[in-house]
């Protein structure tokens, strides 16, 4: 498997669509090259990962519960 280079500053774009079925849900992970406005792919989820990549980016968490998770 191969890791796409980021920069930590880089900024990564985030898409969902969860609209067309269980079996068509994607997530899709971009960064944006350069000044050009081109974005490259840099991974793609389907299914139950795009759903479950999705509630944990969109899910928040009150310091309390972060306390009983550790």
């Amino acid at each position: 498997m191969q890791q796409i280079p980021v920069a930590s500053t880089e900024v990564l774009l985030v898409s969902f669509d969860l609209s067309h079925g269980e079996d068509k849900n994607i997530c899709i992970v971009g960064k944006k090259d350069g000044d050009k406005g081109a974005i490259t792919i840099v991974n793609a989820f389907e299914g139950q990962k795009a759903v479950d990549i999705f509630k944990l980016l969109t899910t928040v968490q009150t310091k309390q519960e972060e306390k009983k998770e550790e």
